[in-house]
């Protein structure tokens, strides 16, 4: 621990304490990074975790799974010199190992009696919970799972997150009264009837509706399903010539995950992978496990033999062209066709929100893009409120988080008013 905490201080020794600090500015949370590092230069560890706290109750989640290149580390004014920018993101996950429920008291509140439902216990759920426990309102959280956590617990795969950081959130939240309530999801056997004793409900359920290509098939999977049995230790693809599609990091965690069960396995991408949306640390990592690139190639369709057997995936290929509305470069058809052999496809294109069921329950409920609003809907004498990624769409984990701020100030003004 002693030498953990001599690398911390000496990456906390190179902060230059700019006067305009991108470092914090880029931080979806906007932590306070140079004062934080201030403090540990000054051997005050536990005023840095106090400062840390005043930002974010995820630094646990988010030290490691942050896309860190987009963020703090990617804007550090040191990033060009022979050294490299601060790791800042060391200093916190250092710093998140010294946070417990110790650090959290419920403020006493007699006048205030809004009780909160929670539906969605992912990070953004978490946090809303947590926060609002912390001002003394009366908190449940609600899940589909049986613990908290979202996708770190239900398809993060283990050789990329150690999901054991959870049980210090669960201590926290218990130490805040909140009321854990699992295995219950909205639309199946959790409806507005059973949550007529709330003032609020805050929908925090995320994007896990998969986008797809191809139409069912017994050759195709979808990616964020095998993940979900990769993490119950169901292994469905063994010894098979694999093409997963997408370049994201839920491409590059489920061709990890494959790569293990002694599959041969290549990602197929329209761009190349320096366009892709993944983060370099991921490519790096799956890279070094075994997983191939296939780029510029956009998928078009299956290709199976006289037996209805899949061999091949026909591709489009590409170039790339400029996009002034994008930091990434985009592509265009070259009009030829190859086929890429395989015996399996992965698709991991993405995800999207579910709002069909609320949506009969809130007709205003989208505007006009197909997408929610961060205000407060009314259904009958219930407030109600969507947040991280369920209301803006797949994000960053701090990024998700930083809406879920959004929303509890929302309530607090509602509240206090």
């Amino acid at each position: 621990m002693r030498e953990k905490l001599d690398n911390i201080k000496n990456i906390a020794q190179r902060c230059l304490k700019c006067k305009k600090p991108l470092c914090k500015e880029y931080c979806p949370l906007h932590n306070n990074i140079p004062v934080i590092l201030n403090y540990i230069n000054n051997d005050q560890i536990v005023e840095a975790k106090k400062e840390l706290l005043k930002t974010t109750n995820m630094s646990f989640i988010c030290s490691k799974l942050c896309d860190h290149e987009k963020s703090c580390y990617g804007h550090c004014a040191l990033r060009n010199t022979s050294d490299g920018s601060i790791a800042f993101y060391e200093v916190e996950n250092y710093l998140s190992t010294l946070i417990s429920e110790s650090d959290y008291e419920k403020i006493s509140n007699n006048k205030i009696k809004s009780k909160i439902a929670v539906i969605g216990a992912g990070v953004s759920g978490m946090n809303v919970a947590i926060e609002l426990a912390k001002l003394g309102l009366g908190v449940t959280l609600f899940d589909k799972n049986n613990q908290i956590g979202g996708v770190i617990t239900d398809s993060l795969p283990n050789f990329r997150f150690n999901d054991n950081v959870v049980n210090v959130l669960v201590a926290i939240l218990k130490k805040l009264n909140v009321e854990m309530v699992f295995n219950k999801e909205f639309g199946n056997n959790l409806n507005f009837n059973d949550l007529n004793d709330f003032d609020y409900i805050v929908f925090a359920t995320g994007t896990m509706l998969s986008k797809k290509i191809f139409e069912d098939n017994a050759s195709v999977y979808d990616g964020i399903k095998l993940l979900e049995d990769g993490k119950n230790n169901i292994q469905k693809i063994n010894n098979a010539n694999s093409l997963v599609i997408g370049a994201g990091n839920v491409a590059m965690d489920v061709s990890r995950l494959l790569v293990r069960s002694d599959n041969k396995v290549n990602i197929v991408y329209r761009r190349n992978i320096a366009n892709s949306p993944a983060s370099k640390k991921e490519i790096e990592m799956a890279i070094n496990d075994g997983v191939n690139f296939i780029e510029l190639r956009s998928p078009k369709q299956l290709v199976f033999d006289k037996a209805n057997k899949l061999i091949g995936l026909e591709v489009e290929i590409t170039e790339l062209i400029k996009d002034d509305n994008s930091t990434r470069l985009s592509f265009k058809s070259t009009g030829e066709c190859e086929t890429v052999p395989c015996d399996i496809v992965v698709e991991a294109l993405g995800t999207n929100a579910n709002y069909d069921y609320l949506k009969s329950f809130i007709p205003d409920l989208l505007d006009e893009k197909g997408w929610p609003n961060s205000k407060i809907y009314k259904y009958k004498n219930q407030k109600v409120l969507l947040t991280g990624d369920y209301l803006t769409g797949s994000s960053s984990f701090a990024g998700a988080v930083a809406t879920s701020n959004k929303t509890i100030e929302l309530i607090k003004e509602d509240i206090w008013k």
